[in-house]
């Protein structure tokens, strides 16, 4: 959230990041891609209109260094970064 995004509360172990569009949705997954986060998409008609999403897994071998390295490249793509 501090990076700007919509995030649903709550602690869950697949993280909703909203991004409200489907071309925003593909954008930022590619551009994720290139950063070396691999995430999973949700779009229409999968999510309502608007709901629109990615979506990170995140698992109990993930440790504070990938946290980190996810939270960097959302921070790129959110600021137009790029490889």
């Amino acid at each position: 959230r501090s990076l700007g995004y919509t995030v649903p509360d709550g602690i869950v172990p697949i993280v909703p990041i909203i991004l409200g569009d489907d071309m925003q949705v593909f954008k930022t997954w590619g551009e994720l891609m290139e950063h070396g986060v691999y995430t999973n998409v949700a779009v229409s008609p999968a999510v309502p209109e608007g709901q629109q999403m990615i979506r990170i897994r995140l698992m109990s071998t993930h440790d504070e260094e990938h946290v980190e390295r996810i939270l960097d490249a959302f921070s790129k793509v959110k600021s137009g970064v790029l490889v």
